[in-house]
């Protein structure tokens, strides 16, 4: 028990017979199955079919614990009869016309017999696309289970001795329905409840047992390290207030401050106060948690004495195919899924007796009871302290945890770091995209003649070659009705196929179908329906739904939570990036500048033509920088471009010219660019990288730390339909609408890659802006406060600030 007396915890029905009674194979979740607003409407038509006396949506409630906790088990009863009137046992609750049934289970019932009735009835309604002979058995069950708990919390009010019990199934695709009957004695019912509250009473004693140490020993955490970096006592102290007050926030705190530890540890104390039951904490790449891991560990060996497993449980989630054993590329049941739920209760014992720290713990958990990681990690979910991963698992409205978040957001500190890769991804996240030849490869695969009927009706919908691209603000009607109706009669036609015989190419297309599907039941005002396009930047032979501006997605789903802060080393232009990531103004904004130096880092400005006609005549220029930066100083070297096809042009010149350079250039494939990534551990190269890509951004050479960035040009996106309808959005916004689509976007490019230069107190180097837009007046506000810029007019005039720098004492 904590000093405020019994912890409180809440479930409901489904989730309490969900927990005791699910059994068998691990459901995949690839069959069709009903919407929440599906499941609504089948209910409300089957409610609408009862007789006048039919009471609906009865709520039922209990309080079960002890002085360690008080749990409240909560849920509606679907519907409710009275009965005192000469009906016939096998007819309950029929009404003309009379729906299609099959016989009364889950017990055998007597044949019909005419009698006097005195007992209650209970009604549970489910929605379904299975016939009763489909219908899983697991699944029926739980059902069943859900429908007992219902009468065991109904008789605790009334007096009853017997209840009749009926499960009945909606199926949406015929509006027919089917049903299972029994007739159940209070004896009966209170045994079933009694079990079901005792094995949840046992896990919660062992939940509370772990939060009293877990408690324990976050409110006597030291912070992990000796003393607080400059600025980053600062943010610390924002970060406790604001999501101790669900403010929320938008923090720009520069590489090397500790942001890292100092949000995670304000977080930490306020899930030892109770404040919090949870936190969530997102990266962008993996070298986003790689930094949590090493604040992690820190955190470990700051306390007396070291532990190395804290009683602090984080979950790492990721993604199926990397964390499943079978490697996630089966869509059928792998060993790991069958019989999944059969070995699951004895692993959630285990679970509570060892620890949950570092990332393998899962596997070895998962892997002692024979459990899909992947699944397991899910199941574990509630349960856990600190949940580490992906943004897609709280914005991607197809990866999103849906039903966890929509229960506990509301208790749950989110922490939202790299923020600044966040408002693209969350286009992408929100965007949608149908590619014709996908659709027609997988129609060369389905011989079933009713779904090829369904591909032909949405091929028809793509424009003809040759027509403009254009961009609407609405979605015909024509295209909604033939991807539904495709996506929905794939899914059955799926859950019928022997899917081993099957390439994974055509169920990747039937989920790109699904995906569009329901993103067009969810279309909003910054939505655009993008077609048609004869050039080189147009894609023809795709129908976009295109997200234009995810702010007002973003708001919402983070202002769901208990609080949310959104930091990053790299949110300048800060005001671009509090625009990006919310409709709404941030209550709390902080700009807290680089702890180290500013002589550690010399910043000179080189007024070269970049733009794209003038290109041709700056590769010699260019050419002539980079060598002399490489005279001044021979060492390791990032040179950013905005092209491929401009880093080409330079390379070839480059190797003509000065064939002595160690020149190394990024290419595409995952084997070239491991082997890139590779030859930068040598002493010495001249990198050539593209801006916005993984080497300009997310490279950190931790043990071979660079001497200097080059960036060539402002970085800015290429000009395409997508930037321009961004760039409308904004200015209805009443931003600067060019601003927020090309320039403040290559600005924050721009800063990334020379963000790879300084990352900790003893590094120095030089960071080189190529390109006259820099000189600019309006520019400079926009760069960080200690880049002390100088400008060189002349690139023979380069090699005296650089010498200058280098020959400086430290």
């Amino acid at each position: 028990m904590n000093n405020n007396g019994p912890r409180q915890f809440r479930i409901s029905v489904t989730e309490l017979a969900e927990f005791c009674c699910r059994r068998g194979d691990l459901n995949l979740g690839l069959e069709r199955t009903p919407s929440a607003q599906d499941g609504q409407r089948g209910q409300r038509m089957m409610q609408a079919n009862r007789p006048p006396a039919y009471q609906r949506e009865i709520s039922v409630n209990a309080i079960f614990g002890d002085d360690h906790f008080q749990c409240t088990l909560a849920g509606r009863i679907d519907g409710l009869l009275e009965q005192t009137s000469l009906l016939e046992k096998n007819s309950l609750l029929d009404t003309d016309p009379v729906p299609k049934r099959v016989s009364p289970l889950p017990t055998e019932t007597p044949a019909a017999t005419s009698h006097t009735l005195h007992h209650t009835l209970l009604e549970e309604i489910k929605t379904t696309y299975c016939s009763a002979s489909d219908l899983p058995p697991a699944q029926k069950a739980v059902n069943w289970a859900q429908l007992q708990l219902y009468g065991a919390l109904y008789l605790q009010q009334h007096t009853d001795e017997f209840l009749d019990l009926q499960l009945t199934y909606f199926k949406l695709d015929d509006e027919s329905q089917f049903d299972f009957q029994e007739t159940a004695s209070r004896t009966d019912l209170e045994t079933f409840y009694a079990d079901c509250v005792a094995r949840y009473s046992h896990w919660l004693h062992l939940q509370c047992e772990h939060l009293d140490r877990r408690d324990a020993f976050l409110q006597t955490l030291p912070f992990p390290f000796h003393d607080f970096r400059p600025g980053q006592r600062a943010l610390s102290v924002q970060a406790y207030r604001d999501l101790r007050d669900g403010t929320p926030a938008l923090y720009q705190a520069a590489t090397g401050l500790g942001k890292t530890a100092g949000i995670l540890y304000p977080a930490l104390k306020l899930l030892g106060e109770n404040r919090v039951r949870q936190i969530f904490y997102l990266t962008a790449k993996t070298s986003g948690q790689r930094s949590l891991t090493q604040a992690l560990q820190q955190i470990a060996q700051s306390t007396q004495p070291a532990t190395a497993s804290p009683p602090l449980r984080v979950l790492f989630l990721g993604a199926r195919e990397r964390q499943c054993f079978c490697g996630g590329t089966t869509v059928d049941l792998c060993n790991w899924q069958q019989g999944y739920h059969d070995r699951l209760p004895d692993a959630l014992l285990a679970y509570q007796q060892q620890p949950l720290w570092h990332s393998d713990d899962l596997l070895q958990l998962a892997r002692r009871f024979a459990l899909c990681p992947h699944q397991l990690s899910r199941h574990l979910l509630p349960w856990v302290d600190l949940v580490i991963a992906d943004f897609n698992y709280v914005f991607d409205p197809y990866a999103r945890l849906q039903e966890h978040l929509d229960t506990h957001a509301k208790n749950i500190a989110l922490l939202v770091d790299e923020a600044h890769n966040l408002p693209e991804r969350a286009r992408d996240m929100f965007s949608a995209q149908l590619q014709k030849p996908q659709l027609q490869a997988a129609a060369k695969q389905i011989k079933h003649a009713p779904l090829k009927r369904r591909f032909r009706q949405l091929l028809q919908q793509f424009p003809a070659r040759g027509t403009p691209q254009q961009a609407q603000d609405q979605l015909p009607e024509t295209l909604v009705n033939a991807v539904t109706l495709l996506a929905e009669e794939w899914l059955d036609w799926h859950a019928q196929q022997q899917w081993l015989v099957h390439p994974a190419e055509l169920f990747e297309a039937m989920m790109a179908c699904v995906r569009f599907a329901r993103r067009a039941q969810q279309w909003q005002p910054e939505d655009r329906l993008i077609s048609g396009g004869d050039d080189l930047a147009a894609n023809p032979n795709a129908i976009e739904i295109f997200c234009t501006d995810p702010a007002p997605r973003l708001r919402v789903l983070s202002h769901a939570f208990s609080g949310c802060v959104f930091f990053s080393g790299s949110l300048l232009p800060l005001a671009f990036f509090a625009g990006a990531l919310s409709d709404e103004p941030f209550s709390s904004q902080l700009n807290l500048p680089s702890p180290f130096p500013p002589r550690h880092q010399c910043t000179l400005v080189v007024p070269i033509n970049t733009r794209f006609d003038a290109r041709a005549h700056s590769i010699a220029p260019i050419a002539e920088l980079i060598t002399t930066v490489w005279q001044a100083n021979p060492g390791r070297y990032l040179v950013s471009f905005p092209s491929y096809p401009y880093l080409q042009d330079v390379l070839q010149y480059l190797q003509q010219q000065h064939p002595e350079l160690p020149l190394l250039a990024q290419t595409s494939g995952t084997q070239q660019a491991n082997t890139f990534l590779q030859q930068l551990a040598q002493d010495r190269f001249l990198a050539l990288v593209i801006s916005g890509g993984s080497f300009a951004e997310g490279l950190d050479l931790q043990d071979n730390k660079l001497h200097g960035v080059i960036v060539i040009g402002t970085c800015m996106p290429p000009p395409s339909l997508q930037r321009e309808l961004i760039r409308q959005q904004a200015d209805a916004r009443l931003h600067n609408g060019f601003d927020f689509a090309y320039r403040f976007p290559g600005l924050n490019r721009v800063l990334q890659s020379a963000g790879r230069v300084i990352r900790s107190e003893t590094d120095r180097g030089v960071v080189i802006l190529a390109d006259d837009r820099f000189t600019r007046a309006d520019t400079r506000p926009q760069l960080p406060s200690h880049w002390q810029l100088q400008r060189v007019t002349r690139i023979k005039d380069l090699a005296k600030p650089l010498q200058e720098f280098w020959s400086a004492p430290v």
